[in-house]
């Protein structure tokens, strides 16, 4: 094998890796306010006399939010997961092609394998992205 073959291989099975691997959870996540939003009109219209007295509201203000899990991704973080696997599925299908051309059909040419990848490219595009649409769970 090849030095090229096994650079080749290791970048498809990072790929596939980065592709399949991720769990959901991993994924976009939607951004959590930390503090809770104030206005004058909320704010007391005298401050506490002590620090003690301030110490109840500051430890709910300080508390992290609540983070809501959902087993089922959105719809902006099943469109990323798809447009990856396609991206992938580009890489892997030119990759692919170019492998196949090599093998069945060698030329003496300057460029072997180009026809392959140019061929492979779109068609793992769109398989993987087709693959991995009906293979999401839906929102």
């Amino acid at each position: 094998m090849s030095n090229k073959n096994i650079v080749w291989s290791g970048v498809a099975v990072t790929t596939f890796l980065i592709v399949f691997g991720m769990p959901f959870e991993a994924a976009a996540q939607q951004p959590r306010l930390i503090l809770p939003s104030s206005s004058i009109r909320t704010l007391p219209s005298s401050p506490p006399a002590t620090a003690d007295a301030a110490a109840p509201s500051l430890h709910k203000l300080t508390q992290p939010a609540p983070v809501q899990r959902s087993s089922k991704p959105s719809k902006a973080t099943r469109a990323s997961i798809v447009a990856l696997a396609a991206v992938g599925g580009f890489f892997g299908g030119a990759y692919a092609g170019a492998f196949l051309e090599n093998q069945l059909a060698p030329c003496g040419c300057d460029d072997p394998g180009l026809m392959g990848a140019v061929i492979g490219g779109p068609v793992g595009a769109v398989t993987a992205g087709v693959l991995t649409f009906h293979l999401l769970p839906k929102p």
